[in-house]
């Protein structure tokens, strides 16, 4: 009898390992950090939002240069937003979040759940945010997210919009789940 339970226990340790690496394989936390020089279309999506804001005044040419690098550097002093925090620079820029993906891998899952169950309107977002975590209760929030997920292929090719990020960065924030950056 102890050596059955003793196999089950063992066993339920390593699915949840096992999952727990398939789900970081996805959700790597990646940088938003850009250098002089750098070019391409993140960069063009990043003046065209600080320009809309009113921050940036140059051509909009996709070249990561000086003026660039000043614009973003004053939208992040104007918006109490710390160098080290990316996520927040991208969210406070409405920006799409492909290509941007500087999340916590929680933040990252509640996104991808949302963009998934097709919620819609950041208020809905937060709720759908704030029934998972308090199901979680001391579970593991992952664990919980695709025990609501029937297609996982699925699940892990969605592109969250910066809303949906944004939905659940602040909530995992006011929860304590994440902290943020300080700088």
């Amino acid at each position: 009898m102890k050596k059955t339970k003793s196999f089950k226990i063992m066993m339920l340790i390593a699915v949840n390992f096992a999952l727990l690496i398939l789900i970081s394989d996805f959700c790597e936390i990646t940088s938003f950090a850009i250098n002089l020089g750098e070019n391409g279309e993140r960069i063009a999506a990043l003046q065209k939002s600080l320009k809309e804001k009113g921050f940036y005044s140059g051509e909009i040419n996709g070249l990561y240069d000086f003026s660039t690098k000043r614009a973003v550097k004053y939208f992040k002093s104007q918006n109490k937003i710390s160098h080290e925090s990316d996520y927040e620079l991208v969210s406070s820029l409405d920006l799409y979040s492909e290509g941007y993906e500087c999340c916590h891998a929680d933040v990252e899952l509640l996104a991808k759940h949302l963009k998934y169950t097709g919620v819609i309107g950041y208020q809905f977002m937060v709720e759908e945010c704030e029934k998972i975590i308090a199901k979680s209760e001391n579970d593991l929030l992952y664990r919980n997210i695709l025990d609501l997920t029937d297609n996982i292929n699925r699940f892990l090719s969605e592109k969250p919009t910066s809303e949906h990020y944004k939905a659940a960065y602040d909530v995992l924030k006011r929860n304590a789940i994440i902290m943020p950056h300080t700088g």
